[in-house]
């Protein structure tokens, strides 16, 4: 159940970084 608490954590934390760097890039 930790582990899988853990994997889906990191996922969220990818996902958000890729909105943000994509976000960056289209304003930027």
């Amino acid at each position: 159940a930790d582990a899988s608490g853990d994997w889906a954590f990191h996922c969220h934390l990818l996902y958000h970084m890729d909105l943000g760097m994509f976000r960056v890039v289209r304003v930027g």
